[in-house]
Order: C-alpha cells, then structure tokens, then sequence
C-alpha cells in the first residue's frame, strides 16, 4: 500500500513540477516573443499579450492549488499509514506551498489583472495609468518570487517523495528466518 502512496506522491510531484517550469519559462516567454508580437501587430502586443498571460496564470494557478490538494492528501495518507507524522518537512512544505498557491491565485492574480486594464485604461488619467503601471510593475515581481518559490518547494517536496526514508510499519519476512 505505501508504494501506491509513494507512486501517487511522485507522480504527482513530478507533473507538478513539469507543469510550474512550463509556465515559467517556455508558455510565459512565447507570450512576450517577436512572433507573438506579429502576430498581435504592435497596436495591440503588450495590452493583449499581457491579458492573455493572466488568463493562463489563472489556470496556472488553478493547478497548482489541485496538485497542492493532491501532495497534502498524499502526506496525510502516509501519516495515517504510519500511524504517525511520517515527515514533519514534508507535511510544513505541502502546506506551504498551498498557502502559496492561495495567495498567488486569490491575492496577486487577481489585482494583476485589475491593474493591467486601469493601466492601459482611456478613462483614467495619465498619472493614475502611471500610478497603476508602477504597481503593476511591483506586483508582477511579487509574482515572480510567488512563481520562484512555488517552483523551490516543489523541487524540495519532489526529492522529499522520491527519497523515502521511512521504513513501513510492518516487518519483512525475510527477518523471521532463521
């Protein structure tokens, strides 16, 4: 039973991980690239490229929560297994990347995206987009470092997962002969 757990754990690690480089790096810079930007003509590159990262970002984070859902059950099973907190690490990372993930998905996401409209916003005056573009440039580094440390902890919970230090709860046979 706890290779099942195991299996499940690392395989979902494993997609985790794969899923946050993605975003990061490859999905993200496409988005920001001189064929995106032939593709959108200059009128309408950084507005739309931009607002289409957010929708991704959505999603993105929308994963990442499911995945940090999955990790979280995964540790609680092993516990229950165990009979005991199998890892302490590994129950304080899970939970910590989910808080994570809550903040980039209900907090930065979603004040992203309010302050890249006001920021190209006809209705409002220059120092108002001014304003919102200053804010929009500090709360995408805030994104940033969210992302970094997302992508850090999965790495630490992925190792955590495929090392296994515990020994089961039950003793093997090859113990009892003589």
């Amino acid at each position: 039973m706890i290779g099942f757990l195991r299996l499940i754990g690392a395989l979902n690690a494993a997609v985790w991980l794969g899923g946050a480089v993605f975003f990061t790096i490859p999905a993200r810079s496409a988005l920001y690239s001189n064929e995106m930007s032939r593709l959108l003509q200059p009128k309408y590159f950084p507005y739309y490229s931009t607002a289409i990262e957010h929708i991704q970002a959505a999603g993105y984070y929308s994963f990442v929560m499911t995945c940090a859902v999955i990790a979280f059950l995964h540790v609680l099973g092993e516990w229950l297994y165990f009979g005991r907190p199998s890892r302490k690490v590994s129950f304080t990372v899970v939970s910590g990347l989910l808080f994570l993930a809550l903040i980039g998905g209900k907090i930065v996401q979603p004040n992203l995206s309010r302050l890249h409209t006001e920021r190209y916003s006809a209705a409002l005056s220059p120092a108002d987009r001014a304003a919102a573009d200053g804010s929009f440039r500090r709360w995408r580094m805030a994104s940033e470092i969210l992302n970094i440390l997302i992508i850090g902890g999965v790495a630490v919970h992925l190792w955590r997962v495929a090392n296994p230090s515990d020994n089961t709860r039950f003793i093997s046979s090859v113990k009892f002969r003589g």
